[in-house]
């Protein structure tokens, strides 16, 4: 841009005053337009025009959502079932004879809540390549120098909420926070977070790392540590979902799910959060949000 700028007085020597004002604006009016960050939204969805072209994904992802028949049975919010729901999940998907090749767990297992029910989850998870939630909690912080001075420290973890210590032993955490753009759609996310300990895998990165080491897969990971993701359209039209209360009453059979990605969680758009896509359209399923990730790399 500035060399443009540049190029137009230093080209034309015997150019009029007045035309040389009229190209000092309209560098000055670009510029404004670039810095302003104006049309972001709409170079945003000029982009998903141009690289949003669809795609089919693997058959290799089936999606065990808790739907309103899992809470009518179990308890409307999933936080509150006791965790021996979640153990007997993993204890059938974990079969010796037809076992997932991993599932992730779109739940927060915070701390510990009945010890045996908590003892019956970790040891579930440990049978198997399980992959459960995480999260991070982002802000500024003030820092007191020795001096007496304040240091601003800007996007830090102030807090976290990860697996209670049992469970996190036997189970890969993954952090399951988003990334949004400036027009509110979810269309990246990050293979790690700084962390405070330092970095945390994210969820999505966990899941497709198992899934390449359990099916013998290079894991080819991009160089930036921010991963833009295709979304299949139309819109979740491609996922196979199953209720987790048909898997657990043994209404489906378990060779179904036998080296697959099996990701869990709610569906319900009361119980849980929702985002936006580039296509504008609501997403109800906390689970699906990670599914495009697990056939990027391998």
């Amino acid at each position: 841009l500035y060399k443009v700028c540049v190029f137009s007085f230093s080209k034309k020597p015997q150019i009029q005053k007045t035309n040389l004002i009229v190209v000092a604006i309209l560098c000055l009016v670009v510029l404004f337009l670039s810095f302003s960050h104006l049309f972001g939204n709409a170079d945003l969805y000029v982009s998903d025009l141009l690289y949003q072209k669809g795609n089919s994904a693997s058959g290799q992802i089936v999606i065990i959502e808790i739907d309103e028949k899992s809470l009518e049975e179990f308890g409307s919010n999933p936080l509150d079932w006791d965790r021996s729901v979640y153990a007997s999940l993993l204890n059938k998907l974990n079969s010796e004879k037809q076992k997932a090749a991993v599932i992730g767990l779109d739940v927060i297992f915070a701390h510990s809540e009945n010890k045996e029910s908590d003892t019956l989850l970790s040891k579930a998870a440990a049978k198997g390549n399980a992959v459960t939630a995480g999260m991070y909690y982002y802000g500024n912080l003030l820092e007191v120098k020795e001096d007496g001075s304040y240091k601003q420290i800007k996007n830090t973890v102030i807090d976290e909420v990860m697996p209670y210590d049992e469970l996190r032993k036997n189970s890969s955490a993954g952090i399951v926070n988003l990334n949004l753009d400036e027009d509110g759609v979810v269309r990246h996310f990050l293979l790690n977070y700084p962390g405070k300990e330092g970095k945390e895998a994210s969820f999505a990165y966990q899941i497709t790392k198992i899934y390449c080491e359990e099916k013998g897969r290079e894991l080819i990971l991009p160089e930036n540590n921010s991963v833009y993701f295709e979304y299949t359209y139309p819109s979740g039209a491609y996922l196979e979902k199953i209720s987790l209360s048909d898997v657990l009453n043994d209404r489906i059979p378990l060779s179904h799910f036998e080296g697959k990605i099996v990701l869990v969680g709610t569906c319900v758009s009361s119980v849980q959060d929702e985002y936006l896509t580039r296509s504008q359209e609501t997403k109800r399923c906390m689970a699906w949000k990670f599914t495009p990730t697990a056939t990027i790399f391998c």
